[in-house]
């Protein structure tokens, strides 16, 4: 899958983690792109400490994050 140099890596999985964390692997300066499975699941929030937010996540959006830089958790 060659996505032109723009993504480091290309993951797929279900759920999400509800622990506070950094993804220690991902590049600083390239965001992640989360989407919903509008099939497979309901949504959820994606939750960052800084600054201190609660974004939904529904089927058939995306949400674009730097989330190497952002202590974050879903829900």
């Amino acid at each position: 899958l060659n996505m032109g140099g723009v993504f480091m890596a290309f993951a797929v999985k279900n759920g999400g983690s509800h622990v506070w964390h950094k993804d220690w692997h991902d590049h600083p300066d390239y965001p992640t792109f989360v989407t919903a499975d509008e099939y497979a699941w309901e949504g959820g929030d994606f939750c960052a400490l800084q600054p201190h937010m609660r974004i939904p996540v529904r089927p058939g959006q995306i949400l674009i994050a730097f989330t190497r830089r952002l202590v974050h958790c879903a829900t």
